[in-house]
């Protein structure tokens, strides 16, 4: 929340409304949820607190974001996979992991650019990301990927979600991205997916080969 980002820079609401040109009225609705944030905010945030996406506030959009919107916010972060499309508005990387996952039916593409984007950022906000996908039953989800992503590139904080994510991974077996997935496809990729990804009970056929161009 917008409210924690001011608390960790010392500011009380006064100066930080007063920093980013918005009332204090205004900030006080946004910090108690009574206001979206928008793409126009948090890229007055960028702009007056300097460009580390892992800075900005810890926050998800009120509807879930489109395809092109994702696209776009991983663009702004450096994916070379969207390097084609313009910079959407700068999101916090551990924002945007989970704003993909929590989509009921994803492109493909999005999915295959969370690898690049967990193991490319330090300082992921780990706790806030678990506590999170484990109301939203994403933990197998985001376990496989931060497994997967720890295959080709291992980092300390791959290696610390995955010490919070393993303990909590469910049974039940789900698609990676498509919640639709018809029983026929669901069928095929339990034959054909991995490994990791039968560890992790999911359906997909996401593998390192399919990142790891991105990540090596």
């Amino acid at each position: 929340m917008p409210a924690n980002h001011r608390q960790s820079l010392n500011l009380n609401q006064a100066d930080y409304a007063a920093r980013i040109g918005v009332s204090q009225s205004y900030l006080s609705l946004l910090e108690s949820g009574r206001r979206p944030l928008t793409a126009k905010f948090l890229n007055r945030l960028a702009k007056e607190f300097g460009t580390d996406p892992t800075q900005l506030p810890l926050v998800l959009s009120v509807a879930e974001l489109d395809d092109d919107a994702l696209a776009s916010g991983l663009a702004r972060l450096g994916y070379p996979g969207f390097a084609h499309l313009s910079d959407g508005p700068l999101m916090n990387p551990t924002v945007l992991v989970l704003e993909c996952l929590r989509k009921s039916c994803p492109d493909v593409r999005l999915v295959e650019g969370l690898p690049w984007l967990l193991s490319r950022f330090s300082g992921l906000a780990v706790d806030w990301l678990c506590a999170q996908v484990k109301l939203l039953n994403l933990q197998n989800q985001l376990g496989f990927l931060v497994a997967l992503t720890a295959e080709v590139r291992a980092t300390a904080d791959l290696a610390q979600l995955l010490e919070q994510l393993e303990p909590a991974r469910l049974a039940a077996e789900a698609p990676l991205a498509n919640r639709h997935m018809p029983e026929e496809l669901r069928s095929q990729l339990r034959v054909e997916r991995s490994q990791l990804a039968e560890h992790w009970n999911l359906l997909t056929k996401i593998n390192a080969a399919s990142v790891s161009r991105w990540l090596e």
